[in-house]
């Protein structure tokens, strides 16, 4: 099989282009890779991409919880916004102890606010809680969304049956959760004009 001069050169010319096309590539990635004097912003941007998937993943999902609906209809909060926390009996105490603390300085009577939910699952039994306003799932029961299987407590503000919003707070990076919670309360009135913030 010959092949002919026009085609020769066409190959030559097109093998040229991809090992300029792949040396850019790698030039880019090296540049953008590159040692950085700020790692903690690094983390932070980086913990803030994983956040945004999170909370693409689980955002604008309509859950059919009768608890949820219950206590909102119960408390007169049907058409408002709700900040709620899940979270689990299997999930790690020290975690699920972080959230809470982190709510409780930043709000002095969070156990007062309707609009601040917990809603908890896989314990046996509804306890009395001590987290404040709490509604427990059902046994096997979960809310059926994807950030269900991050086995971390997570929060989300819950409108009108859809979440939003949705956020996995870490223990190593309060201020982001800090940062969090002053866009979503201020965004969606959670904590009101009359707050008691800390």
């Amino acid at each position: 099989m010959k092949i002919s001069k026009l085609t020769a050169t066409i190959l030559l010319v097109l093998s040229i282009l991809t090992s300029v096309f792949v040396c850019l590539i790698y030039l880019s990635i090296n540049k953008s890779f590159s040692p950085s004097t700020d790692n903690k912003s690094d983390i932070t941007k980086l913990i803030l991409l994983t956040q945004a998937h999170t909370s693409a993943e689980n955002d604008n999902l309509y859950i059919d919880s009768d608890k949820i609906l219950e206590y909102c209809s119960r408390n007169g909060l049907s058409d408002s916004p709700v900040f709620v926390i899940n979270y689990s009996l299997l999930n790690c105490k020290s975690c699920i102890d972080f959230v809470v603390k982190t709510l409780k300085e930043k709000l002095i009577d969070l156990e007062q606010r309707k609009n601040i939910l917990f809603v908890a699952k896989d314990f046996r039994e509804e306890s009395k809680s001590k987290y404040g306003n709490s509604v427990f799932l059902k046994p096997g029961k979960a809310l059926d969304i994807p950030a269900d299987n991050c086995g971390m407590p997570f929060v989300f503000v819950y409108y009108k049956g859809q979440i939003l919003h949705t956020f996995i707070p870490d223990i190593a990076n309060k201020n982001v959760f800090l940062s969090y919670l002053d866009v979503i309360f201020k965004r969606y009135n959670i904590i009101g004009p009359e707050s008691s913030i800390i």
